[in-house]
């Protein structure tokens, strides 16, 4: 079973069906989050193929999170 957290993600993303109003909630939540340190924008966490420049970072915290 997924965390809340996660579960009400998904439940927004179900109910957003037109995929720019999908695309608009993803990029309101990445705003929310807290910026990621330069020292982890390095190729390796890099997502190459994006319109924007993204990096993932996972974090272990009782769950699986990426920044």
């Amino acid at each position: 079973m997924a965390n809340p957290s996660f579960e009400e993600i998904v439940e927004d993303f179900e109910f957003l069906e037109d995929w720019e109003d999908r695309y608009r909630y993803v990029i309101e939540q990445g705003k929310a989050m807290p910026p990621l340190n330069d020292a982890l924008k390095v190729p390796a966490t890099k997502v190459d193929g994006c319109a924007s420049q993204v990096w993932l970072h996972p974090k272990i915290e009782g769950n699986l999170f990426f920044f």
